[in-house]
């Protein structure tokens, strides 16, 4: 887990590759998914890129119409056939880089990307209100899409984030000492 929240009772909800949640209350800690991709990570970077290429097989089927986004991912592959190929064999880290590509278009007004990203909004929101129901101290959002998730969360879940105490390494220290007691 990554970042740092108080000793006696607050929670993370880490947002990169993956997704999951590490609360801690009186020294006891609990995580919950990371899961792993494909199976679970709704709302981070590889379920985000994934989304961008079963988007672009939909366009390719006429189920929905062509965005810019699209247009980059088929631009990019050349043949609408060569996607379920290379899908086989991408691993998380591989669709989490194509996440860069849907906040890109996103940050374009791109109709398709703004739905992508409202998506992974209302995913981590969910997660968010799962955390809240135990009340914890203090709530961060952390790693490498948290700072451009959090302006898109509602207000009133924006206002009960707090800013991590420490660094990622802090973090695994502090769990690490916790495990030792």
């Amino acid at each position: 887990m990554s970042g740092r929240t108080s000793r006696k009772n607050g929670a993370i909800l880490e947002i990169g590759i993956g997704i999951a949640s590490c609360e801690i209350n009186n020294y006891s800690f609990t995580v919950k998914g990371g899961w792993g991709f494909p199976l679970a990570d709704l709302g981070s970077g590889s379920w985000l890129g994934l989304s961008c290429f079963q988007e672009t097989l939909n366009v390719i089927d006429g189920i929905i119409f062509h965005s810019p986004l699209t247009q980059s991912i088929l631009l990019e592959y050349n043949d609408a056939n060569a996607i379920p190929i290379m899908a086989k064999s991408f691993t998380s880290t591989q669709y989490a880089k194509y996440a860069k590509n849907v906040i890109e278009h996103y940050k374009q007004s791109d109709r398709l990307a703004s739905v992508l990203i409202n998506a992974m909004a209302f995913h981590i929101e969910s997660s968010l209100q799962m955390i809240f129901q135990k009340k914890p101290e203090r709530v961060s959002l952390v790693c490498g899409l948290a700072q451009f998730v959090e302006p898109l969360l509602c207000k009133k879940t924006q206002v009960k984030l707090s800013k991590p105490f420490g660094s990622a390494a802090s973090g695994a220290l502090l769990l690490a000492n916790i495990q030792l007691q």
